[in-house]
C-alpha cells in the first residue's frame, strides 16, 4: 500500500526529458544521474533519453521541460527535432560536450544542482534556429579553413584530447590550402569573398566571438566575409577575433540580415556548431518562430 502511494506521488511530478549523448567526450553517465537529482530535488521526475550517431532523439510526448546534456553538436540534432513540433516545452543546456556556445552565452555552471537552479528561474528566453538548405543550426557557420579542419578532424582523437583535435586538422589544412571564390547574396546586394563565417549567437569556437552583438535571441544572423582568404589574412582574422579587433579589419566585410545565399563552383563544406552539415551552394535563413529555451 505504501508503495503504491509512492508511485501515485511521482506520477504526480512534472517530468523532465534529460537528453545525453553517450559518444560525447565529456559524457559521464553519474554526471547525468546528478543531474537527474537536482531536477528531483527541484520537484521534477527526470526521464533520460539519448542523441546519438546510432540513436536519433525523440521527443517523449507530456514532457513539461527538456534539458539537452551536451555539446554543440548534440544540441543542434536536438533542437532541429524539435523545431519540427506544434508545442515544445521549455529547455534547459547542460554544458556538456567539447564546446556548448548556446550555454556559454547563456551563462550557465557545470555544477549540476546551480545549473538546475538557475535554469528553473530563467524566465522569457528564446532560441532562433537557422535553416541551412535541408538542416538547422543554432549558434554559428562558416565556410573556409573552419569547416575545411572539422572535416579533417578524428573522433578517436577529439575523444582523446578534446578541442585540440582541432588544431591538429587545422595545421593539415595550412598545408593544403585552397580559396573559394564565395559568391554572397543579401537583402543589401551581391559581393564576393573567400571565406565566411555566420553568428546566431555571440560566441565562436570556444571564448571568442568575431560578432558581439550577436544574440540567440535576436532572429538576425551577423555575418562576417574575408574578402581575401589568403594564409596570413586567415591568420591576421584569428588573432584579431580572439583580440576583439575583427571589425578593425580593412580586409573584412560586416552585414546583419535575415537570411542569406551562398553560390559557389565547388561544393564546398559548411560547418555549422562543430560539424559539417552540408555543402555550397547554400540557402540560410534564421527562422522568426522562436524555441523557449
Amino acid at each position: 500500500m505504501a508503495a503504491k502511494a509512492k508511485r501515485s506521488k511521482a506520477e504526480s511530478l512534472p517530468r523532465v526529458q534529460i537528453i545525453c549523448n553517450p559518444g560525447s567526450g565529456s559524457f559521464s553517465a553519474a554526471r547525468a544521474r546528478r543531474l537527474g537529482r537536482a531536477y528531483l530535488a527541484q520537484g521534477y521526475e527526470p526521464v533520460f533519453a539519448e542523441s546519438s550517431a546510432q540513436r536519433a532523439f525523440e521527443p517523449v510526448p507530456g514532457m513539461d521541460r527538456i534539458c539537452v546534456a551536451g555539446g554543440d553538436g548534440t544540441v543542434r540534432h536536438v533542437l532541429a527535432r524539435l523545431a519540427d513540433e506544434r508545442h515544445v516545452p521549455p529547455i534547459d543546456i547542460y554544458p556538456g560536450g567539447t564546446i556548448n556556445l548556446i550555454a556559454r552565452e547563456r551563462g550557465m555552471p557545470r555544477d549540476t544542482q546551480a545549473f538546475v537552479t538557475k535554469a528553473l528561474r530563467a524566465r522569457g528566453q528564446q532560441l532562433h534556429p537557422v535553416a541551412l538548405n535541408d538542416t538547422r543550426f543554432m549558434a554559428c557557420a562558416s565556410v573556409g579553413p573552419e569547416a575545411r579542419a572539422v572535416a579533417r578532424v578524428s573522433p578517436g582523437l577529439k575523444r582523446l584530447i578534446g578541442r585540440g583535435a582541432y588544431g591538429v586538422a587545422l595545421l593539415g589544412v595550412m598545408f593544403n590550402w585552397r580559396r573559394p571564390k564565395i559568391r554572397v547574396r543579401t537583402a543589401d546586394g551581391v559581393f564576393e569573398c573567400e571565406a565566411l563565417y555566420i553568428a546566431n549567437g555571440r560566441y565562436f569556437a570556444g571564448p571568442f566571438s568575431f560578432a558581439p552583438e550577436a544574440r540567440l535571441d535576436d532572429p538576425l544572423l551577423h555575418v562576417v566575409a574575408l574578402k581575401s582568404a589568403r594564409r596570413r589574412d586567415f591568420v591576421m582574422f584569428v588573432v584579431a577575433t580572439m583580440l576583439g579587433r575583427a571589425h578593425l579589419l580593412s580586409n573584412v566585410r560586416f552585414s546583419a540580415t535575415g537570411g542569406i545565399v551562398l553560390l559557389a563552383e565547388d561544393e564546398h563544406p559548411i560547418q555549422a556548431d562543430g560539424d559539417v552539415v552540408s555543402t555550397l551552394p547554400a540557402d540560410i535563413k534564421v527562422s522568426t518562430i522562436a524555441l523557449p529555451a
